[in-house]
């Protein structure tokens, strides 16, 4: 095998050595939404939809072949359509408190345009990542009691909404790359590559822990 499987922030020099060793995962599953919601009709459904989620999930530790296997959910963005709600803090606080009182899988959220990019007319864009940030940056560590997902995720310190983690041997990285080029595109942009590129190469080179600029 090649590394694949191994948390690069764990990986050793006897994992060279043991290379040929016969690895095996347990399969699971995991939920990715997003676009939602948007009208009233859809923050209704938003709580029972994470039940329903919540009832397929095993939690994110040790896999029981007689459950369902749904590990995690992700939201992609756009909890909210900006033009309803012109990024109030209160609606930002509104979906954190539906996806904490509903949802017993851990959940991740990317940021979307419509609460992070300028998309309302009333707060500024730095208003509204700043309240992005203030309600889901770390917002996983809500599960961290009932599941191991949480303490896999590293976030990256230039680029907190940017995150990664591995489990059952998979992959998952995560960057904000909001449409448009808005002020620090570059660097914003740099700072993206750098977070693949440090993670890319860790989880299939095993080449170290990089450069310290990156997990958080």
């Amino acid at each position: 095998w090649d590394f694949c499987h191994l948390d690069p922030a764990g990986a050793t020099e006897e994992d060279h050595r043991d290379r040929d060793d016969d690895v095996r995962f347990d399969t699971f599953s995991f939920y990715v939404m997003g676009d939602v919601p948007y009208t009233l009709k859809e923050e209704r459904l938003l709580p029972a939809q994470l039940k329903d989620m919540s009832s397929s999930g095993g939690g994110g530790g040790d896999h029981d072949p007689t459950s369902s296997n749904a590990a995690f959910a992700i939201h992609v963005g756009d909890i909210f359509r900006a033009n309803r709600y012109d990024c109030a803090r209160e609606q930002y606080s509104f979906i954190l408190d539906i996806v904490r009182d509903h949802s017993d899988l851990p959940l991740l959220v990317i940021p979307g345009d419509n609460e992070w990019a300028g998309e309302c007319e009333g707060p500024s864009a730095d208003t509204q990542r700043r309240r992005w940030s203030d309600h889901f940056e770390d917002v996983e560590d809500h599960w961290a009691d009932e599941s191991d997902v949480p303490s896999k995720v590293r976030r990256q310190r230039k680029r907190r909404e940017n995150f990664a983690f591995v489990h059952q041997g998979v992959l998952f990285l995560s960057i904000n790359m909001v449409k448009g080029k808005e002020p620090g595109y570059e660097r914003r942009l740099d700072d993206n590559a750098a977070w693949i590129d440090e993670w890319m190469g860790e989880y299939f080179d095993l080449r170290g822990e990089g450069d310290g600029d990156g997990n958080g």
